[in-house]
């Protein structure tokens, strides 16, 4: 009587994720994005944890993440991301995309897009186009995506290291 899944479904069982192919009797066979067949007991869709992308509908929505340097204007990054991700065709009206800044990171002020698409196979690829948009925006108008970034303080340096490198530069203070 219930029907969780149906022929051409994208789910997730476990750790197989992919498109049902064929339900038999004892299992279910899924088509992965490897363009594997994977043959699941049914029993598993009973008792294991299922995911249906695309049981009652198709919306799914894209997280992407990205941070800018130190001492970006913050509203300037929202305005730039949110004219890139609301000039992509295929990003839904509604729900409406929102951009938020969401934590202060090691390197960066990280924020987080939000943004909706009608099916699961344009996911991937407006996800690239507005990473690409945003990438060309942000450089056109001077605001820094940084890369990781650590500060090194040498306690100490092997003897001979220190005597290589020079006074001031670690060990024992003698400047061998």
């Amino acid at each position: 009587a219930e029907r969780p899944i149906r022929i051409g479904d994208v789910v997730t069982v476990g750790d197989v994720s992919g498109k049902v192919a064929r339900i038999r009797a004892r299992a279910t066979a899924v088509i992965d994005f490897d363009n594997k067949e994977v043959i699941i007991p049914n029993k598993a869709f009973i008792t294991s944890h299922v995911v249906n992308w695309t049981l009652s509908n198709q919306i799914i929505r894209l997280l992407i993440k990205v941070g800018v340097g130190y001492g970006s204007d913050i509203a300037l990054v929202q305005r730039v991301i949110l004219e890139v991700v609301h000039g992509n065709a295929d990003v839904l009206p509604e729900p409406a995309p929102s951009v938020f800044m969401v934590a202060f990171g090691d390197s960066s002020l990280d924020f987080e897009i939000r943004a909706f698409v009608d099916a699961l196979d344009k996911r991937l690829r407006v996800q690239h186009e507005i990473n690409q948009g945003i990438s060309r925006a942000l450089q056109d108008r001077g605001i820094d995506i940084p890369f990781p970034q650590r500060d090194l303080h040498i306690r100490s340096l092997p003897e001979g290291l220190a005597a290589a490198v020079g006074p001031g530069a670690g060990g024992t203070g003698t400047g061998r």
